[in-house]
């Protein structure tokens, strides 16, 4: 989302994306923490798909320092949002564990597009595009760069 802010492009589609970090108590000590302590266990999986996650590529953990590398990069974001203006496509289960659904509403509401639209997927987690609703999420990205396309004939 931030690129947009930055590079040209006929629109943008934004899937199970953070506005902001949740609230965490830890977080005003992030620069501290990495030094003393280099990562963080992730929570446990919760697929709607579990054969997508037989050969899906995790990580056990996350560095604690690219959590505050996150949490600035948000910042910026969130700061610039409103110089979006190209067609936007946001997309995010509202089942989503890891990027809490309220965080599309937030970015949806800060974009400075007039072209801006939602998409809500309910029978998926974070990976919208390895879980059950994905063609979905996939025919809408599609339709939705057909329309710039053909708008800008």
């Amino acid at each position: 989302m931030l690129a947009a802010t930055q590079l040209p492009a006929a629109g943008v589609v934004a899937m199970s994306t953070p506005y902001d970090l949740p609230e965490d108590p830890r977080r005003r000590y992030l620069k501290l923490m990495y030094r003393l302590q280099p990562s963080v266990a992730k929570g446990p999986p919760d697929w709607h798909n579990p054969q997508a996650a037989l050969d899906h590529v995790d990580y056990p953990s996350y560095p604690t320092r690219s959590i505050l590398e996150l949490d600035a990069l948000l910042a910026e974001m969130r700061a610039n949002l409103h110089k979006v203006k190209t067609p936007v496509l946001l997309a995010h289960s509202r089942q989503d564990n890891s990027v809490h659904p309220e965080n599309m509403q937030a970015i949806f509401n800060a974009l400075g597009a007039d072209q801006k639209s939602m998409l809500w997927i309910d029978d998926s987690n974070h990976v919208i595009t390895r879980e059950p609703e994905r063609l979905r999420v996939f025919q809408a990205a599609e339709n939705f760069f057909q329309r710039i396309e053909n708008n800008a004939v």
